[in-house]
């Protein structure tokens, strides 16, 4: 039988110091154990030579590099920018499978699909009372992070925290209906209550982050796990992220008070399908976790027979993100005019490199295909249809003029379209939905950016605007708790008001939304500027479109009922454009709808069990479609292949693979 082929040793020189940061343990715990050495979780940064991105490998003594050859390798074709499980820009395979078996969660999803209380963290769970609604948690008291701090309420709290505040971040919606968070037995019982009842509420707080760690680290809460894990609750803990050799290594968690794992470690390969194809053919590599285009697929599959080969569909959606704040996509008009432009099932291809089952069309922006097959279906008269493309931009305004460009007040309509690098993917598709806007006269400019969801919206680097975003846009098991975090107002407070807008001239913002300038400005605005957040990230690429994007207005769109164009509340006079802003959570495009926000709290209430709450989650679905803030296209799907000694990884239940990927159970795998 083959023996895994051991892992090059890791090339990073860590050149900064550790976080060296020391839980303090509650009354009536015991004294935590001080971290072994040879675990430490205190990441030391060096730039990895000319290496852009940060390699983090953990200080201590040096060992050998037979001690530190892991057990298994696994190739990935994630790009990964970060390794929080709650930050979509973060999102990626191997981001889901690092916090799988580093973190703590007070449920999981088992093979067989069904949440399932995870006992090792969580010695029991439960709804305590039904007014208020609350729930209570006995946390194990054995539970601690890998430097000896326990898990305690205190991180309960530090998530609910976080995710009220930050945007961008899946699943919050719920977080922001707790009115209270209050613990007993030095921490390890917590009572949190809520303002209305939450029917999914087994899903949340899964994983924890170490809130001792985060709180003070450098980059917050989006930033903080940026170059890694630094303490870890789990089966195994963090020891490396080499971004040059492209090498995530996880050891075993020698404080991890539940059964150890049986892999002693485990190498994340990451590189391109053709590479980790060939790695899995030489025995360098023991699995592949990918998103191959056609080629690569059709290589794999002469590779691996089926029986060691499977198709994983992924927990996400490719979307189209439109900002429904300012500027002409703030126009319902004009997004149905994009939306009629677009040719789905070419941009299917596009995305895939060509692969038949490498992404379900989907026409649902609350379901999966992978769940529920008519999420499958697009609803028809909105997409590849020119002569509604040119009706509903001439109700927005906007004229075909003498040239190829349509034309407001003598101006061409030119939106920015960011994607982020990581996925080429998204390259692809975005260049063709370029293509695909100018034939009905809207000029594109596409923007690669990694920040594209901070820059959504805002102005960026050179004072450009991004209108569309073009994402992979992770999520939960939760339906309802997906469609108002993503289509909600802000549950922590009333609903906004629709306000009507004055007429501002023709040098502001129409009525329409669409963003008009008095000069043609200069083409690529962003092109060779830096970041405009400040974070020092690569700074975005631009391929220009027709014409160059105007300046945009800010304000904030209230859609009124379901299929309405909305009213844009445009900045009053002197507010220097301080205005509620609805992007929250993981509503990007800042849409809200206030008719359909009590429909969306009573699912969240009740669930979506049975026809009924089905029933209801399909009219929502129809009413986001039918004001357009994103266009679904589809949800993808990677291909999981192992070499013969894990055979057995393959044998079992898989229906639980769709949101925990099939990395998630690796602790228990035999690999002899």
């Amino acid at each position: 039988m083959r023996r895994p082929v051991r892992a090059p040793v890791l090339r990073a020189l860590a050149l900064g110091a550790a976080l060296a940061l020391a839980g303090c343990t509650p009354p009536g715990l015991p004294v935590p154990q001080p971290p072994d050495p040879s675990s430490s979780s205190a990441p030391s940064v060096s730039t990895g030579g000319s290496s852009p991105s940060p390699s983090v490998s953990v200080s201590g003594p040096v060992t050998t590099p037979a001690a530190e050859d892991p057990s298994l390798t696994i190739g990935l074709d994630a790009v990964v920018t970060g390794f929080n499980p709650y930050a979509i820009a973060d999102a990626s395979t191997a981001t889901t499978a690092v916090a799988a078996l580093t973190l703590p969660s007070v449920s999981v999803v088992d093979e067989a699909g069904r949440r399932q209380l995870d006992g090792t963290v969580v010695t029991s769970a439960s709804v305590t009372s039904t007014d208020p609604f609350t729930v209570t948690y006995e946390i194990s008291r054995a539970a601690s992070w890998s430097d000896g701090t326990p898990v305690t309420a205190e991180d309960f709290r530090y998530l609910r925290d976080q995710l009220q505040q930050q945007t961008g971040v899946r699943g919050a919606a719920p977080y922001a209906l707790i009115t209270g968070i209050d613990s007993a037995a030095a921490g390890k019982q917590v009572r949190i209550t809520f303002s209305t009842p939450v029917a999914d509420w087994q899903s949340m707080f899964s994983p924890l982050l170490p809130a001792h760690i985060l709180k003070d680290a450098p980059g917050g809460f989006l930033g903080g796990l940026s170059g890694g894990v630094p303490v870890t609750a789990g089966p195994y803990r963090f020891s490396g992220f080499d971004a040059v050799t492209g090498q995530i290594t996880l050891r075993r968690n020698d404080k991890y008070w539940a059964a150890q794992p049986g892999p002693n470690g485990v190498v994340l390969r990451l590189g391109t399908p053709t590479e980790l194809v060939a790695a899995l053919g030489r025995g360098d590599v023991q699995a592949v976790l990918l998103e191959p285009g056609n080629a690569a697929a059709q290589q794999l599959s002469a590779l691996i027979p089926p029986p060691d080969r499977t198709v994983v569909p992924l927990a996400a959606s490719v979307t189209l993100v439109m900002d429904t704040t300012a500027g002409a996509t703030a126009s319902a008009d004009v997004r149905r005019a994009i939306a009629a432009g677009l040719v789905p099932d070419v941009l299917d291809d596009a995305y895939t490199g060509s692969r038949p089952d490498g992404l379900l069309p989907k026409g649902s922006p609350v379901q999966l295909p992978a769940v529920d097959a008519a999420a499958g279906t697009r609803p028809p008269g909105v997409f590849a249809d020119p002569t509604a493309a040119a009706a509903a931009l001439a109700a927005a305004g906007w004229e075909r003029g003498a040239g190829a460009a349509v034309l407001k007040d003598g101006l061409p309509l030119t939106l920015t379209l960011g994607y982020p690098t990581r996925i080429p993917a998204l390259a692809r598709t975005a260049r063709l939905i370029q293509t695909q806007l100018g034939r009905i006269g809207i000029g594109v400019d596409v923007v690669a950016d990694n920040d594209v969801i901070a820059r959504l919206g805002q102005p960026a680097a050179g004072g450009r605007h991004v209108d569309l975003a073009l994402l992979e846009v992770p999520r939960g098991t939760s339906d309802a708790i997906e469609a108002i975090s993503s289509y909600g107002c802000p549950v922590g407070g009333a609903a906004p008001a629709v306000t009507t807008p004055q007429s501002t001239g023709a040098s502001t913002s129409s009525s329409a939304g669409a963003r008009t300038t008095a000069g043609s400005g200069t083409s690529g605005a962003a092109s060779g500027t830096g970041a405009a957040s400040g974070t020092g990230a690569t700074p975005p690429t631009t391929t220009t479109g027709i014409a160059d994007p105007p300046v945009s207005t800010v304000g904030t769109t209230v859609e009124e009922s379901p299929g309405t164009a909305g009213t844009t509340t445009e900045d009053p006079p002197g507010s220097g454009g301080a205005v509620a802003d609805l992007r929250h959570g993981a509503n990007l495009a800042g849409w809200c709808n206030a008719d359909l926000q009590p429909t969306l709290l009573q699912l969240l209430a009740d669930g979506t069990e049975g026809s009924a709450g089905r029933q209801v989650l399909s009219d929502v679905g129809a009413a986001v479609l039918a004001a357009l803030p994103v266009i679904p296209l589809g949800q993808p799907q990677a291909v999981f292949a192992v070499a013969p000694e894990l055979r057995s990884v393959l044998s079992g239940s898989r229906a639980g693979w769709l949101w925990t990927g099939p990395l998630a159970g690796l602790a228990g795998w035999d690999h002899r």
